[in-house]
């Protein structure tokens, strides 16, 4: 019986159904993990902005400095700012939620909060058969602005 070559064969077989899925399933974990870090700085820079500008910071400014942070390239970035005001008792917990131009009963001072919220949609380049090739990464953080 003739076995030149089995050694050879089974080589290709294990780099065509072992390493290769491997391989490109690293590279979907890769680009997985680096947009996850790109939405982390962005979200982190608006946040900067915001710490940095207490009082006079804006929506505007908190989406420029995340849009900075990204940069142009694909895939896009989606950043929504909201804030929401409430009068804050001396333990620092909300007392309630009032206007931002509203004032507070006794006692309570009057406290901005902005949320931030960053996401993105990504495609993965070798999805695994029968999943879902998006992956759609959000971020949230909320900081007290006033």
């Amino acid at each position: 019986m003739n076995r030149r070559g089995t050694a050879t064969v089974e080589a290709a077989m294990a780099l065509a159904f072992i390493i290769v899925p491997l391989c490109l399933g690293t590279a979907d974990l890769a680009l997985a993990v680096t947009t996850a870090n790109r939405i982390d700085r962005a979200l982190e820079a608006a946040l900067f902005y915001l710490w940095a500008n207490p009082g006079t910071a804006t929506a505007a400014g908190a989406l420029a400095a995340a849009d900075a942070s990204w940069g142009t390239t694909t895939p896009a970035l989606t950043v929504t700012v909201s804030t929401a005001c409430g009068c804050v008792s001396g333990g620092y917990q909300p007392a309630g939620s009032v206007a931002c131009t509203g004032t507070c009963p006794a006692g309570e001072t009057l406290a901005g909060y902005t949320t931030v919220i960053a996401s993105t949609s990504v495609t993965l380049p070798f999805p695994l058969p029968g999943l879902a090739s998006a992956y759609a990464p959000s971020v949230a953080a909320t900081v007290r602005t006033q």
